[in-house]
């Protein structure tokens, strides 16, 4: 019986981005992701933040960004 895997999904708060690399490790991905989303250098995406989605088609991955800091 053959395995089949989910695609991968990474949600940065509302944003919802497919996987840009399907077969690529979470650290390239990381990498390409970082390319458009700046915000994105000062996270890690670990394989234990991915979850199936509510549908149950996906992947998800939930990218938690460090809080905007204000001076004063």
């Amino acid at each position: 019986m053959p395995v089949l895997s989910l695609p991968r999904r990474f949600i940065i708060g509302k944003l919802k981005l497919n996987d840009p690399l399907p077969d690529g490790s979470l650290d390239e991905v990381h990498a390409v992701l970082s390319q458009d989303h700046p915000n994105l250098r000062h996270t890690h995406i670990f394989e234990s933040d991915g979850g199936i989605s509510e549908c149950g088609a996906y992947i998800d991955y939930h990218v938690v960004l460090q809080p905007v800091k204000t001076n004063g």
